[in-house]
Parts: C-alpha cells; structure tokens; sequence
C-alpha cells in the first residue's frame, strides 16, 4: 500500500508493485473489482493490450487478467510494445545482430 508523505492519500492495498519494471503497479482484474468498482468496468471492456487513460495513471489489461496501471507520462514510452517490457534501445538492437553464431549449440541461429 502506498501513502504520500505530502497530503496522506493511501491506494488501494490490491496494487502490487511490479518486480521487472519499477515505474508500474499490477493487481488482479477480480481485485480490482472489489476495491475500484467503476475502474474496474471500464478496464474489463477494453480488448487486451488496449490503454486506458484517467486521471493522472494509464491502464493496460493483459490476457492473464492482470491490470497495470502507470503514469500516463511513462506510458506514452511504452505504449509500443506494452508494459512489461524496457523499450529496446538502438545498443540491444545492435547486440543481437553481431551475436557470432558459433556462441549457439547447433551453431545456427534458430529466429
């Protein structure tokens, strides 16, 4: 549960924070229903990958039907290609290319 030091807001204890991406929060759709109502039925219309934005957070349902929920600042850099994962930087995209294929086991690069 998270409580602002400034005005002493307290969310809802169903939001989790997320352990691979540090900027967002995750809790269960059936949660969600329990704690958020109204949020809740607007976020189970929304198809999966779908984002919804209210208030100061955006929403993305996924299909295990796990909501997370980030501000609306960061989810415009991770709108692309969802959530849960860093955006890939021009050096990843490098790194994979260059990748000798003697480093694989059969020795061919299985894409």
């Amino acid at each position: 549960m998270f409580v602002c030091p400034k005005c002493g807001h307290r969310d809802d204890p169903c939001w989790r924070a997320c352990c691979w991406l540090k900027i967002a929060t995750y809790c269960r759709l059936h949660d969600l229903k329990t704690w958020q109502p109204e949020l809740a039925e607007k976020i189970s219309k929304l198809k999966v990958g779908e984002i919804l934005i209210e208030g100061p957070y955006a929403y993305r349902l996924t299909r295990s039907k796990n909501v997370y929920r980030m501000l609306k600042e960061f989810a415009k850099i991770y709108s692309s290609h969802g959530f849960t994962e860093a955006p890939p930087t021009s050096r990843m995209k490098k790194s994979l290319k260059k990748k000798h294929f003697s480093s694989y086991p059969d020795g061919k690069r299985n894409v």
